[in-house]
């Protein structure tokens, strides 16, 4: 009886040490990473006019999908929950190579930045005394 006890209290333990191994490194896999890091500033062009720019830090190997794809994978935008008092233009890019790239697994052409790049978003008809923007 005892040596069944012992069987049984070493399988369990196998089997539970075996559990954590599997596990363990599947787990340290799965946290979180930030491989695009953003800064955002405002920037005022004259009283009716400003941007805000989004300057993305992009780590090496990886890349963000550029604006206005259609098809594929999420296109890089600028969503506001609140816009009161001005209206957005046409999200533009600049200082950044948009780099073009047939890829096989989406079966179309891809346009995305490596390193970094900055996102404008113009704001037009901008009245001072009800602009909100979040």
């Amino acid at each position: 009886m005892k040596t069944i006890r012992s069987f049984c209290s070493a399988t369990v333990c196998f089997c539970l040490l075996v559990t954590v191994l599997v596990c363990l490194p599947s787990s340290a896999l799965a946290q979180m990473q930030e491989p695009v890091r953003f800064k955002t500033q405002l920037v005022s062009v004259n009283d009716s006019t400003a941007e805000v720019r989004f300057s993305a830090t992009i780590d090496d190997g990886w890349h963000l999908y550029s604006t206005n794809l259609t098809g594929g994978p999420i296109s890089a935008a600028v969503t506001f929950d609140v816009l009161e008092g001005a209206e957005a233009g046409e999200l533009a890019f600049t200082d950044g190579e948009e780099i073009t790239h047939f890829d096989e697994m989406f079966g179309m052409e891809l346009r995305y930045f490596e390193h970094k790049v900055t996102f404008i978003q113009p704001l037009t008809d901008i009245s001072a005394d009800n602009f909100v923007a979040e």
